[in-house]
This record gives C-alpha cells, sequence and structure tokens, in this order.
C-alpha cells in the first residue's frame, strides 16, 4: 500500500479530522512508518504534532488493520498446526519441575531451622530469668522481649509459662547432665562436678523447690529433677555401692543421694558461708564416711 492509498483511506473514514478532534486516535509516527512508504517531510511533522498525546496502542492498532484491510488475511491455523519457525532456548530460565522441588525442599529445610533458631531462643531466654527471678514474677513480656519476639509467638509456640517451664526444665536437665558428667568411682571428681553444677544453679533450684506446693507445673520439674539427681548419684558411685549387699545398697544411696543434695549444698554454700573448698572437703568427708561405714563389707 503507498501513501496516496493510505491517505485517501484515512479521509474516507474521516481519520485526518478524527485525528484533529481526538487526539487519543492520531497514528503514532513510527505504526505509520512501519507500513508506508514515500511519507512526505511535511505530511511527518503534522502527523507527529497531531499525535502529540500518547494513544491507547489498541487503539492505534485497530486502525492500523482497518487501513490494511486489503491484505490478505493470514490463513487460520490448522488444529494440529506446528510452528516451525527457529526459536531460541535459555536454560537459566526454564522452570523444571526436579527443580521447583529442590527449592520447595530448601526452603522448608530453611524454614524449619529458622523455626527451630527461635524457639532455642525463646528457652535461653526464659532459662536466663529463672536463674534469677522467681518462676512466678517472670512475665511472658519479659521473656519475649529477651528473645526478639513477639508474645503471640511464644504464646503460639509453648502455650504459656507452663509450657516453657515444662520445655525450659529439659534444656536445664540437660545442660546439667553434660556440666556433671559421671565421675565413676573418683569421689573428689564427683563433688567438683556436683558443685560446677550447684554454683550455677542451686539458687534457681531452692526458688523452684520453694513454689512446688503452690504450683503443679513446678513440682512436675522437681519430682523430675529429684528422679534424674538420684540415677546421677547411682551411676557415680556404681563402683563403690556393689560392695554392699540389699537392702543396705539401697540405705547407702539414700544417704549419698541426702550428701549430695542441693539443700546441703545452700547449708553449707548460704546458710553457713563456706567458702567453695572448705564446702568440697566438708562434703568428701562425709561421702568417704558413708562408703567406709559399717554397712561396707
Amino acid at each position: 500500500m503507498q501513501w496516496s492509498d493510505t491517505l485517501a483511506r484515512m479521509q474516507h473514514i474521516g481519520g485526518i479530522e478524527l485525528m484533529q478532534r481526538q487526539p487519543w486516535a492520531g497514528l503514532n509516527l513510527l505504526i505509520l512508518q512501519a507500513f508506508t512508504t514515500g511519507c512526505p517531510t511535511s505530511v511527518q511533522r503534522r502527523v507527529s504534532r497531531r499525535s502529540s498525546v500518547p494513544s491507547p496502542l489498541h487503539k492505534s492498532l485497530e486502525l492500523f488493520r482497518f487501513l490494511r484491510r486489503d491484505e490478505p488475511a493470514v490463513p487460520a491455523r490448522k488444529k494440529n498446526y506446528v510452528d516451525t519457525r527457529p526459536f531460541d532456548v535459555n536454560l537459566t530460565n526454564m522452570k523444571l519441575k526436579a527443580s521447583k522441588q529442590d527449592r520447595r525442599a530448601y526452603s522448608q529445610t530453611t524454614r524449619a531451622a529458622a523455626a527451630a533458631e527461635t524457639g532455642q531462643r525463646i528457652v535461653d531466654a526464659f532459662i536466663d530469668r529463672l536463674l534469677v527471678q522467681w518462676f512466678d514474677e517472670i512475665t511472658l513480656d519479659q521473656v519475649a522481649a529477651d528473645a526478639g519476639v513477639t508474645v503471640q509467638t511464644v504464646i503460639r509456640r509453648f502455650g504459656g509459662k507452663e509450657g516453657l517451664l515444662d520445655e525450659g526444665a529439659r534444656a536445664m536437665g540437660a545442660r546439667i547432665n553434660a556440666k556433671r558428667g559421671q565421675s565413676v568411682g573418683n569421689i573428689v571428681e564427683y563433688v567438683d562436678s556436683l558443685y560446677a553444677d550447684y554454683e550455677q544453679t542451686g539458687d534457681a533450684v531452692m526458688r523452684l523447690l520453694a513454689l512446688e506446693l503452690r504450683h503443679p507445673s513446678v513440682m512436675l520439674v522437681t519430682n523430675h529433677g529429684r528422679r534424674e539427681h538420684r540415677l546421677w548419684v547411682t551411676a557415680c558411685m556404681e563402683n563403690f555401692l556393689k560392695h554392699f549387699a540389699e537392702p543396705d545398697r539401697q540405705s547407702v544411696v539414700d544417704t549419698l543421694v541426702i550428701t549430695s543434695d542441693v539443700y546441703t549444698w545452700k547449708l553449707l554454700r548460704r546458710d553457713m558461708k563456706r567458702s567453695i573448698p572448705e564446702a568440697k572437703s566438708i562434703t568428701v568427708k562425709m561421702i568417704e564416711a558413708i562408703l567406709s561405714g559399717p554397712l561396707s563389707r
């Protein structure tokens, strides 16, 4: 189609007047140049001025199709049409099923690790408070602020202070077992590990023991601690206990548990104001007296 034919077609449909009245209908000069040839410079300037206001692209395309309607139509694609034109494939941007699964697995692992880290941070914040405060004075607001989370996050993860106490007691038990170890057959090392634990947690344990009758959740924790303490004493003293026959063996275990109890530590360190070396020396002498007593064979 030549430029003269295009102008005639536009004049026939009122295209020139339409461009003058409604700037949105003016054809962009670049579109005109795409399908016409031999357009005079004066006409280009005229159309450019009429097209100064951007027109919607779809309206320009509609007018373009109308002006070119004498061209043969593109044949409709058949049902089983196969486009044989060459194309490029960018492997970088291909979304493969396997890569989606890998990304999903990685995302789930990352979220799980972040959730575990958040939970551990909350428990650590609660334990830090428990070591210096009474249980009934600790608030969820304090724990949340220390852990850098919201109160709702603490409640969603642990349900409240009772859930925090339960989880905190398990974490503290694991720390105590790791700190104490099992000094089998060596009384001095046994007492050293005992006092290393009590010097850090003894005051907190005493506060929990003072509250156990008022809070059932606290009593569950303290009773669990009593059982674990007895098992630890029995395991550490096994080499000595084998020299005692039943029922004397259980009596010796009871005496060793009392000697190694947190109440004995409090009596020596807090009430009698004994130094750590003095308190350790007294505890070692009491244990040696029990093991060499008349009940041994």
